[in-house]
C-alpha cells in the first residue's frame, strides 16, 4: 500500500514546494465552482428529456444581470476573488444553458444564427441591431435565438455601463462602486424566486433539479456563516436569512410533492397489476 502511494507523497510535495498555496487555490476553486453544480445539472435534466420548457429565463437574467455587474465594479475596486470567480462562473453557465435551450427549440440548429441576414457577420448583425433597431434589442423576452438574446443582453449591459461611467465621473469611483453592488446585491437576492414559484406556488418539480434546490439551502447556510463571521452589515444577513427561508420552504415542497408523486405511482401500478390478474 505504502509503495503504491509512494509516487502520490512525491507528486504532492513537489506541487507544495513549487505552489505553496496550492491547497488555498484548489479550495478557491471549489468555492468557485460550487454556485454552478446545481445549474449544471439543470442542463443535464434538460438534454436528457430533451426539453426546453426545463428552462426559466428569469432565473438565467438575474444570474447574467449580477454576474456582469460585479465583473464591472471589479476592474475598479477588486473584492475576493472567490466572489469574482463565480460571478463569472455563474454567467458563464447561465449563458450555456440559454444557449442550449435555443438549440432544443431550434427545428434545424445550424440555421439558428443567421435570422438577422446571412451576408454579414455575428458582429455586423449585433451592432446594426443596436443602433437601427432599439426596440427589438430592447424586447429580450420576445428573443427566437440565442443570438437575438445576447443582443438584449448586451444592449442592457451597455445602457449600465454608460450609468456605470457616468457616475464614476461626477460622484468618483467608490460611489460609483458601491451602487453597483448594491444593485447587484439587490439583484441577487431574487436568485431563489424562479425557483419557488415554479415548486410551491405552481407545483411543478419536474423543472427543477433536486441538486439544485439542495445547492440553494446548503448554500445560503454557508452565507449566513460568512456574513457572521465576517462581521458583515444587517442587510446582508437579513438577505441571506430570507433566501434561506424561501428555500427551506421549496425544499420541503419538493420533498412533499416527491414522495405524493412517488405514492401515486405505485399506487397505479398496484392497481394495474390487480386488474391484469382478475382479467387472467
Amino acid at each position: 500500500m505504502s509503495l503504491a502511494l509512494f509516487p502520490l507523497d512525491i507528486i504532492s510535495k513537489t506541487i507544495l514546494q513549487l505552489i505553496p498555496r496550492f491547497p488555498y487555490m484548489m479550495m478557491d476553486g471549489m468555492l468557485m465552482l460550487f454556485p454552478t453544480f446545481g445549474y449544471f445539472d439543470q442542463i443535464r435534466l434538460m438534454i436528457l428529456k430533451n426539453n426546453p420548457n426545463i428552462y426559466a429565463l428569469n432565473l438565467c437574467l438575474i444570474l447574467i444581470s449580477q454576474g456582469l455587474i460585479k465583473i464591472t465594479f471589479f476592474i475598479d475596486e477588486p473584492f475576493p476573488i472567490v466572489l469574482f470567480g463565480q460571478g463569472v462562473g455563474l454567467c458563464f453557465v447561465a449563458f450555456l444553458h440559454t444557449f442550449l435551450r435555443f438549440r432544443l427549440l431550434a427545428k434545424n440548429p445550424t440555421s439558428e444564427i443567421p435570422h438577422f441576414g446571412n451576408n454579414t457577420s455575428i458582429v455586423s448583425q449585433i451592432f446594426e441591431t443596436i443602433t437601427k433597431n432599439p426596440k427589438k434589442a430592447m424586447n429580450i423576452f420576445s428573443a427566437l435565438t440565442f443570438l437575438e438574446f445576447f443582443t438584449s443582453v448586451l444592449f442592457y449591459y451597455l445602457i449600465f455601463f454608460i450609468f456605470y461611467i457616468i457616475t464614476k465621473i461626477i460622484c468618483g469611483v467608490h460611489t460609483a462602486v458601491n451602487i453597483s453592488s448594491i444593485i447587484a446585491n439587490l439583484i441577487d437576492a431574487l436568485v431563489p424566486l424562479p425557483v419557488f414559484s415554479l415548486v410551491v406556488i405552481h407545483s411543478n418539480i419536474e423543472s427543477v433539479s433536486i441538486v439544485l434546490i439542495i445547492q440553494y439551502v446548503f448554500g445560503d447556510m454557508f452565507k449566513i456563516f460568512l456574513c457572521y463571521v465576517t462581521h458583515s452589515p444587517w442587510p446582508f444577513i437579513f438577505g441571506s436569512t430570507l433566501q434561506l427561508i424561501l428555500d427551506s420552504i421549496a425544499g420541503a415542497k419538493y420533498t412533499y410533492l416527491s414522495i405524493r408523486n412517488g405514492n401515486n405511482a405505485a399506487a397505479k401500478s398496484e392497481a394495474n397489476s390487480t386488474e391484469e390478474s382478475e382479467e387472467d
